[in-house]
């Protein structure tokens, strides 16, 4: 009998623990690890900048031009309007510098020109800055009902490097000095100057429409 109650004893004892493994199995299925989530990495769309052409070259030289419509307005009004945007926001723009100016204003003909000196930046942070004096030439000429801008002679330096040279737009940013890999990707070097060119040519010309639109 001693024997007998010894054993039940034991499994009394026991009980507690039969469904240990069990209990554990169920804590971990509702305990899960949180997923990870994927990285991604955020891509630049460049496409505008590997367009064939976006760089227009005119016997060597790189132009960029547009026409631009302006429906019931004149030459004289096109004119006056076109001069104070050239002037205020440009030549007198965030970032001009000293040699930024009117080079040829003449009403009568509806052409203004003017000399642009500017600093264009490829990156702009607090602690990493890299950036160029870009020069060009701007020539309008307005007309009853419309006019024209090209945008030529551009060139680029930096101010920051002692005896640096002046660069050229022909040598810097045409399709064959920037494209790489059979058109599919930008120069390592030269693509910085094509990209921050076309997208400061598209800032320029916008003004200029929206100028004539108030």
């Amino acid at each position: 009998m001693k024997l007998k109650h010894l054993l039940v004893a034991i499994a009394v004892m026991a009980a507690p623990f039969a469904n240990v493994g069990g209990a554990g199995c169920a804590m971990a299925q509702l305990i899960k690890p949180k997923a990870k989530k994927a990285k991604t990495t955020a891509v630049a769309d460049d496409s505008k900048y590997l367009m064939k052409g976006s760089v227009p070259a005119v016997d060597g030289q790189v132009r960029f031009s547009e026409t631009v419509a302006a429906p019931g307005q004149t030459k004289d009004a096109l004119f006056a309007t076109l001069k104070d945007a050239v002037q205020k926001q440009i030549i007198e723009g965030p970032d001009h510098l000293e040699k930024a100016r009117l080079t040829e204003v003449d009403s009568a003909e509806g052409l203004i020109v003017a000399s642009v000196e500017e600093y264009l930046y490829f990156k702009r942070k607090a602690w990493s800055m890299d950036r160029v004096r870009f020069t060009y030439q701007l020539i309008l000429t307005a007309k009853d009902g419309s006019y024209s801008v090209e945008m030529r002679r551009l060139q680029y330096q930096y101010d920051d490097v002692p005896n640096a040279e002046v660069l050229y737009a022909e040598d810097w940013i045409t399709d064959e000095e920037a494209l790489a890999d059979g058109g599919k990707k930008l120069a390592k070097k030269a693509g910085k100057f094509r990209r921050g060119t076309i997208d400061r040519k598209d800032a320029v010309f916008a003004i200029l429409r929206q100028a004539i639109q108030k």
